[in-house]
This record gives structure tokens, sequence and C-alpha cells, in this order.
């Protein structure tokens, strides 16, 4: 099927939303076999940068943040966001009260967001183990009695 786009901006619109559709495929398939507290694990270990190829891709981002007022820029990173929160949510959903969600939401986002920018500054000081050993700290700060170390 074709798609045809009136303008430059709802291409790149449709692109995105097609790129952050596409992470709930990419994870079933890593998170295939794992319960609960490991599909937690699997997913912030999916948001980090482990890899030097993930650390340039990450770099990319980082260098967008300058352009955000662009309205394609804008959407990347609204798009980005509300889906990492929403995969963050459905993910703790089981592992925690409801009321606790929001903010263990907040806390997990905020951990990945500082080890992306401080690996992608620093990648020499920002092993995939320190990160790793980082995101398990953020995890075992919210008390989640179901997620062994």
């Amino acid at each position: 099927m074709t798609h045809f786009f009136s303008n430059r901006n709802d291409l790149f619109a449709a692109i995105v939303d097609d790129m952050v559709a596409s992470y709930d495929a990419e994870l079933a398939e890593l998170e295939r076999g794992d319960d609960a507290p490991g599909r937690l694990r699997r997913l912030l270990q999916w948001m980090l940068p482990l890899t030097a190829e993930d650390i340039e891709r990450e770099a990319g981002r980082i260098a967008l943040i300058s352009m955000r007022d662009d309205a394609n820029i804008d959407h990347f990173f609204v798009a980005n966001e509300r889906r990492a929160r929403e995969l963050l949510a459905s993910h703790l959903e089981t592992l925690l009260p409801q009321a606790k969600i929001p903010h263990a939401v907040d806390v997990l986002r905020s951990a990945v967001n500082g080890i992306v920018l401080s690996t992608v500054e620093h990648p020499d000081i920002w092993s995939p183990r320190r990160q790793l050993d980082v995101i398990e700290t953020a995890i075992q700060s919210l008390e989640i009695s179901h997620v062994p170390a």
C-alpha cells in the first residue's frame, strides 16, 4: 500500500509514530519468557546505551534537543517520552500498587535519562556494568518486594 503525505511534517510524524509503535514488537521478542520483574529489568536494559552503537544513537538524539522549536523534533521528543512512560507504567502495574506507579515511573525515567546523558558525555566512565548497577539501585529504591536482586 502506498501512503501519500501532504507535506514533509506529516511524513516525519508518520515515521516517528511508526518507530515508536515498533517498540512493542521489539520488546515482546526480548521479554519472551521473562516474569514481571524480569520484564521490568529487560525494559530498563533496553532503554540504556549499553553498546557503542547505542551511545552513538543517543548522542544524536541528545543533539536534537537544540532544535526543539521545530514541530517535527518536538513531535519526536513528545512521542518518545509518552511511550517510554507508558511502557514503564505497564511494566510496573503488577509490581506496585496503582497509587505508587506515577512516582515510580518518574524515578525510573529520570534514572534512565541521567544514565543516558552521563554515558554519552563520559562513555569511558559509564560502562554497561555501571549503568546496570545504577538501574538496579533505582529498582531497589522502589521497594518492590516482588523484584529479587
